[in-house]
């Protein structure tokens, strides 16, 4: 009997210590901070366009469920799925959370042993490529991207994210590889094609540039969007010709009428040697036009659909 009352007694012992084990919605969900950065904050005329230079990265990378939140069976870190061997997706989520509280080096740490239990694993190579981007790291960076790559042919997100890689060490003409390649595999993904029309952009191939962004934009689109990427680089008058021709394509798109007559009037007065006012300095003429797509800012292009 007093030995039957002892088996009674573990049993409730571990069922008080199961139901006091916590749950990973009580602790919270984290994400990264600012580090590649979402495009949300300062918007420009396109939403989220580039800077206007290839040394600058912000943004932040998510990993939510297509609802928004995470699933709770995907989950390497809840509780619930029960003890085991550690795994990479375990160690990447782990160095998420600690580059988010600043802790590089234990970042780092961990995504040394998610590479350590499989060293072709796609979301640590990028995850530890994307974390030597943040710190400027970017030989160490480079050299994770093409790993990704190498292991994985099939993955459209590791090329683009070379791509981008290469531009921001100003390799532009290496750049395009790669990103034509994250297209050729993922045709209708809008954003490899505003990545490559930017890299375009900045080599002066502009037809080439307009080409990309219609092929998922439509005409009017495209023009607008290119012409951003001109006025931006201080190329007002070829701006002002896709500005138009995207207001002649769609005389709904206002914006690019507003940002054509502003170019106009910009260009008549430097000529009388007035002051030139930028669209950011004036309410007459906006700089959002919430109809184009956005050609997306070159530093917060990682693809979070990896």
């Amino acid at each position: 009997m007093r030995k039957e009352s002892q088996v009674w007694l573990v049993v409730i012992g571990v069922s008080l210590l199961a139901g006091c084990a916590p749950k990973m919605s009580e602790l919270g969900s984290a994400g990264l901070g600012k580090g590649l950065g979402t495009t949300q904050p300062g918007r420009d005329p396109l939403g989220n366009t580039l800077p206007n230079t290839w040394q600058r990265l912000a943004g932040k990378l998510s990993s939510a469920g297509q609802d928004g939140k995470a699933s709770q069976s995907s989950d390497p870190l809840r509780l619930a799925n029960g003890p085991g061997a550690p795994t990479p997706a375990l160690y990447v989520s782990m160095a998420k959370l600690f580059e988010q509280s600043g802790k590089i080096e234990a970042a780092a740490a961990h995504l040394d042993k998610a590479l350590s239990l499989n060293d072709k694993d796609l979301p640590a190579l990028l995850a530890y490529a994307h974390l030597h981007d943040r710190q400027g790291q970017m030989p160490a960076a480079l050299q994770k991207y093409e790993l990704a790559c190498r292991y994985h042919p099939q993955a459209a997100g590791a090329y683009n994210d070379l791509g981008l890689c290469l531009a921001r060490l100003n390799r532009l003409p290496d750049s395009v590889g790669p990103l034509r390649h994250a297209i050729s595999l993922k045709p209708q993904r809008k954003l490899y094609r505003n990545n490559l029309a930017t890299v375009f952009v900045e080599m002066g191939r502009v037809d080439e540039a307009v080409q990309e962004l219609r092929a998922v934009h439509g005409d009017a689109i495209a023009h607008y969007n290119v012409g951003f990427l001109l006025q931006k680089r201080g190329q007002n008058q070829l701006a002002m010709q896709h500005f138009a021709n995207a207001a002649r394509l769609d005389p709904t798109l206002t914006a690019a009428r507003q940002w054509a007559n502003h170019l106009h009037r910009s260009a008549q007065r430097v000529q009388t040697q007035m002051p030139q006012v930028s669209p950011q300095q004036t309410q007459s003429y906006p700089a959002v036009s919430s109809r184009p797509s956005p050609v997306g800012q070159r530093y917060q292009n990682y693809d979070r659909k990896q």
